[in-house]
């Protein structure tokens, strides 16, 4: 029996190949448009609702990636959406409550926020309006209510592929020598700057979840 053997220089270049085929595996992408295939529920679903992490001395976070392999739900109007559960602490705890959308690329999940009771009825809800930018996080922030034990965090579909623009501020600055009697001085000057960002609202996208301790009297 003849036995091939094979170069180190072929086997490296094998390995090297298939660890780029790894590392360049694609990213979902955002999801812009729900297809008529996708499987829509007609009301959320808890059995999957994360915990929400609660610590009365500090700020706790959740994150949220809402992509093309989240739940979806179709609303009233028959319009579906991507969503998200979290489970909230127990009630008796005094606690507020905020919501953030973060920009990925050029895109951004505009949410609307449910909160539920312990059977899954609606008892509050947060539109698109009631979010406002912090800089580049659409962010909206509500104190808990005692009933209230599940936030759902919605993708809203009357704005997905609409776009928003904001305008960016900024300075530059330069440095500057000057000659003067007896040496240089050096100093700098700087002037304002703007520019356009353009985002684009979709289903998908990452939301962050924070819950603040609130101090109570007594």
């Amino acid at each position: 029996m003849k036995i091939s053997h094979l170069s180190p220089s072929l086997v490296a270049g094998v390995l090297l190949a298939f660890l780029a085929g790894c590392s360049n595996t694609p990213k979902p992408g955002p999801v812009a448009v729900l297809s008529d295939s996708s499987t829509c529920a007609t009301k959320v679903s808890l059995a999957s609702a994360k915990p929400l992490p609660y610590d009365p001395e500090k700020a706790t976070a959740i994150d949220l990636r809402i992509n093309a392999t989240s739940a979806c739900v179709t609303g009233e109007s028959g319009a579906r959406s991507l969503y998200d559960v979290v489970a909230l602490p127990d009630a008796g705890i005094a606690y507020s409550l905020s919501v953030g959308s973060y920009p990925v690329g050029d895109t951004i999940l505009t949410p609307r926020v449910q909160l539920l009771g312990r059977d899954g009825a609606v008892l509050r809800e947060i539109s698109r309006q009631d979010f406002i930018y912090r800089g580049k996080i659409l962010t909206a922030m509500v104190r808990a209510h005692k009933d209230e034990c599940y936030l759902v965090v919605r993708s809203d579909p009357e704005t997905v592929g609409k776009d928003e623009r904001q305008v960016k501020d900024g300075s530059r600055e330069f440095p500057v020598l000057a000659i003067i009697p007896g040496g240089v001085a050096a100093g700098s000057f700087s002037y304002g700057t703007s520019s356009i960002e353009t985002k684009t609202y979709v289903h998908s996208g990452l939301v962050k979840v924070v819950i603040r301790p609130l101090a109570t009297s007594g």
